[in-house]
């Protein structure tokens, strides 16, 4: 399977949770709404065509993929882009390919009008071959006011060697307006 159709799957049904966006800041990336949206339409773009990876060819040992995630509320409409959603955060995830894990963060959220939404989200769950789920759940504040977010991700490692995660997720933002449904889509490199 191409992981391509999984990329391609999750931004054509992802509509994503109003208000912020964030990048790597870690290695001195750009964490401006329009750094993290260039980055991530970049790793779409280099997603390509790129197979699954096969099961032989997977990592050994303990990697690390830095990328993008992007959220939004509701059914929507879909996104074309990175640059077409609400809010965007950096991404980390470790990998342990040995003992089947899979950790991570997402911070740096930004909406795309260009605010710092404070908070994180954590990311744990486990690696089924070239595939990966997860729980991913935290706290982002905007205007004064906590919401809480819990759902799942889920998706799969790809390209020749396994340099390229891409995934999908859904699931609860509950603040002092209410709950909501969103969704996620992920992308990164090794």
């Amino acid at each position: 399977m191409k992981i391509s159709t999984i990329a391609a799957c999750s931004l054509a049904t992802v509509s994503l949770l109003g208000g912020c966006s964030g990048g790597g800041g870690d290695d001195g990336e750009d964490v401006s709404y329009a750094g993290l949206a260039g980055e991530g339409d970049g790793l779409i773009a280099r997603i390509g065509d790129n197979d699954v990876t096969a099961a032989e060819n997977l990592p050994s040992g303990s990697v690390t993929y830095r990328g993008v995630a992007a959220y939004q509320t509701g059914d929507g409409d879909g996104i074309e882009s990175f640059s077409d959603v609400d809010i965007l955060s950096a991404i980390r995830m470790d990998a342990d390919f040995a003992t089947n894990s899979l950790s991570g963060r997402a911070d740096d959220f930004r909406n795309q009008e260009g605010d710092t939404i404070p908070g994180s989200l954590t990311i744990q769950g486990g690696i089924d071959g070239n595939r990966y789920e997860a729980d991913v759940g935290g706290t982002l504040t905007t205007d004064g006011q906590a919401t809480v977010l819990r759902g799942e991700l889920g998706g799969a490692i790809g390209g020749p060697n396994g340099e390229l995660l891409v995934g999908f997720g859904e699931g609860t933002a509950t603040g002092t307006t209410g709950e909501v449904d969103y969704q996620m889509v992920a992308v990164a490199e090794r």
